[in-house]
């Protein structure tokens, strides 16, 4: 099968259209046809990822699931076992937001609520190990993309490749082995999809809703260029691999 694998993590009828305005964020930055990408919403545990290695890539979308939690019901239990299929499989994965704290956690590291970022801007430095990673190729040495949470990765596992750090998170972009990828920011989001994203989370503890005019003002002043182009750069990297 060539196709991509888009999975989406929203429970209920507003997760249904969270996931939607996912899909049309990665459709618009990777420039893939939507004749190339499956998207599965995982929003019950009767909804199981299919066969990874069917796919040439992966990406898995953000979740307003936490890692921190003390305990875990059937549903995050359940996502994060078919979180674990994908980066057993070995097939190329992306993985946004949440999904940087799984895979910290899921590999021997750990998460905590010490660097929480306010939504808006995030400042993204690469470090040396970045240099020749497929993601991160023709991208400048800082950049800055857009996020919002309230988890942060504490300390990552022996098999954790640190790729980017940022001054108010440690932790922007990391890599396990060498086929599964995690990045903090939201490189698929533009300011227009951020807006959008906000206003499905208005009362979650993201941002206070009267900052809301704020925000959505000071999002048209930052370059996500480089962010997109990280994205981009997975779909290319699982295009060149599927064909050599």
């Amino acid at each position: 099968m060539n196709q991509f694998l888009f999975v989406t993590l929203r429970e209920g009828t507003t997760g249904r259209a969270i996931s939607e305005s996912e899909l049309g964020d990665i459709i618009r930055t990777t420039g893939i046809a939507p004749a190339e990408i499956k998207h599965i919403n995982i929003d019950s545990v009767k909804v199981h990822i299919p066969n990874p290695r069917d796919y040439v890539g992966v990406i898995v979308g953000g979740s307003a699931l936490n890692v921190t939690n003390e305990t875990y019901d059937e549903y995050q239990q359940h996502v994060h076992t078919q979180l674990q299929k994908l980066i057993d499989a070995g097939t190329p994965t992306l993985l946004i937001c949440f999904g940087l704290g799984w895979l910290a956690s899921a590999t021997g590291g750990s998460v905590d609520l010490s660097h929480p970022e306010e939504t808006g801007g995030s400042t993204i430095a690469l470090e040396k190990a970045a240099a020749n990673d497929p993601l991160c190729i023709g991208l400048p040495k800082v950049f800055h993309g857009l996020s919002g949470h309230k988890e942060s990765v504490a300390a990552v596992g022996p098999e954790i490749t640190v790729l980017a750090s940022g001054p108010s998170c440690p932790f922007q972009l990391i890599r396990y082995r060498d086929h599964v990828w995690a990045s903090q920011f939201h490189g698929e989001m533009d300011a227009e999809a951020m807006e959008v994203r906000m206003k499905f989370f208005m009362n979650s503890g993201y941002f206070s809703p009267e900052d809301y005019e704020k925000i959505v003002a000071s999002l048209r002043y930052i370059d996500t260029n480089a962010a997109h182009q990280l994205v981009r750069n997975f779909y290319q990297h699982c295009r060149r691999l599927a064909t050599s």
